[in-house]
């Protein structure tokens, strides 16, 4: 079984650190720019909202609070694999 590990914590050996996945209390969005567009007719919130705000979704470590963005580089490095799985 695997599991998301924080960087911040798993240097510091914390191995009980893990992340999970939750809506950022930011109020951008988490896309790059090219993804959701204002436009003459359509709002970036209504985009936004249209996909459940999934762009607002971030990593949170359970034990030191940090919040990491997703994307795949980041989730292969975080990525460790369970002693009991």
């Amino acid at each position: 079984m695997y599991f998301y590990a924080c960087p911040y914590c798993w240097e510091d050996g914390k191995t009980k650190a893990r992340l999970i996945v939750v809506k950022s209390a930011e109020a951008t969005c988490k896309l790059k720019d090219g993804d959701h567009k204002a436009g003459f007719f359509k709002d970036k919130d209504q985009e936004c909202k249209k996909n459940k705000f999934k762009c607002r979704e971030v990593m949170h470590c359970t034990e030191c609070g940090a919040e990491f963005r997703i994307n795949d580089e980041f989730l292969k490095s975080a990525k460790k694999k369970d002693k009991d799985g």
